[in-house]
């Protein structure tokens, strides 16, 4: 997925949302530091009790980001929040960069939240390196249902 940095929107995501974009965007950091890549797409669902984290593995980046989306779809009352983390691609002045993109939404709001975490991944000549903070990136459509 490519995002070319769009202006960002209105902003008003609490902090419970935006600890679970942190924790998203941190463990996809994480898992391609320690793997090398790609990242194997997940959501994590956050309630009262806490959150769980669900990975979709599917033939391409594209159906596993369908099957997270129906998950979230049909996630229970109890979830509250989600965000769904996999790899993409940020342009930022013309630079085309890896990142962790993490689309996350609360309940009862119709819109979604897309941040990006960029990094470059390691290669022969470069060890890996996470670049900067995650950066909120664009307005999506919350998968919650009503």
């Amino acid at each position: 997925m490519n995002v070319r940095g769009a202006p960002p929107q209105e902003f008003d995501a609490s902090n419970e949302l935006m600890q679970l974009v942190f924790l998203g965007s941190g463990h996809g950091i994480e898992s391609v530091r320690a793997s090398g890549g790609p990242l194997i797409p997940f959501l994590l669902a956050g309630s009262d009790g806490g959150n769980t984290l669900h990975r979709f593995v599917a033939g391409t980046l594209e159906e596993s980001l369908g099957h997270a989306r129906r998950f979230a779809y049909d996630l229970g009352p109890d979830a509250l929040r989600y965000a769904i983390a996999y790899d993409g691609y940020v342009t930022l002045a013309g630079q085309r960069t890896d990142a962790i993109m993490v689309d996350a939404a609360e309940r009862g709001s119709l819109r979604s939240y897309i941040f990006a975490q960029r990094y470059r991944p390691r290669s022969f000549m470069q060890e890996f390196e996470k670049i900067g903070n995650p950066a909120f990136v664009d307005r999506g459509r919350s998968m919650f249902h009503f």
